[in-house]
């Protein structure tokens, strides 16, 4: 079994903690609302679900709806939008704005948030907000590493950038030889370097055992990569 944890944009995080439970899943109907339009652009077949949101950057204040994607038919689409505001919401200040969305068939969420923010005035109308693409990539490839010839209780992989910043993790329980692994993140523009993959053993406890690294250059941009072999090896032990 192989969990895959990665690191979640700021906004994301920023989001769960001002929205909480709270969200409105559906378009605004008669309410004081902020409206506008966006453009999304990549959009997978089949279409997953995709929500904008709002936050303030200065106080505790933020709300979600789901767009209405019914009528989508391309890759590429300019959808309107709105989002009921209550008394908390304060005019004239400078707000992010951004789209999470949730992949059919796959348990991830990706988020992101327009890099300028955008300040909302009274009447609320913004117009087109601006295009985001929702383009994701699979990387995906095997893993073979054994500890005196025998299975490792935990493997934790984590690939690196040349600047140590952690591009995604992957934990494994016992992995056999050939273990089939994958991850999906959001397409880079420009290309990212990817230049160490690392592993951390660990036994049935949770106590460190070695650690060992691979230096492979990979680029990820916006295709899917595959047939990545991590051959670690078997790493011999004194009991």
């Amino acid at each position: 079994m192989n969990t895959i944890i990665k690191l979640l944009p700021v906004a994301l995080v920023l989001l769960t903690l001002v929205l909480g439970t709270g969200c409105v899943d559906g378009p605004a109907e008669d309410y004081n609302v902020i409206s506008g339009t966006i453009t999304i652009t990549d959009i997978p077949t089949p279409q997953p679900d995709v929500y904008i949101f709002v936050f303030s950057y200065s106080h505790y204040w933020g709300e979600r709806v789901k767009i209405n994607m019914n009528n989508v038919n391309g890759s590429n689409a300019t959808l309107s939008w709105s989002i009921p505001v209550d008394d908390d919401f304060i005019p004239n200040q400078d707000y992010g704005i951004g789209i999470q969305w949730y992949p059919i068939g796959n348990n991830e969420v990706f988020s992101k948030t327009l890099l300028n923010p955008i300040k909302i005035g009274k009447d609320k109308k913004l117009g087109n907000i601006g295009t985001i693409s929702i383009k994701t990539i699979t990387i995906s490839g095997t893993i073979n590493v054994t500890l005196n010839e025998e299975t490792i209780p935990k493997i934790e992989l984590i690939a690196t950038e040349p600047y140590n910043y952690t591009m995604f993790k992957i934990v494994f329980y016992n992995p056999a030889p050939n273990t089939e692994w994958s991850v999906t993140l959001l397409a880079f523009d420009p290309p990212k370097e990817v230049s160490t993959y690392k592993i951390f053993a660990m036994d049935d406890g949770g106590k460190f055992l070695f650690e060992k690294d691979l230096s492979i250059i990979h680029y990820y941009y916006n295709v899917d990569i595959s047939n990545i072999d991590l051959y670690f090896g078997n790493i011999e032990k004194e009991p």
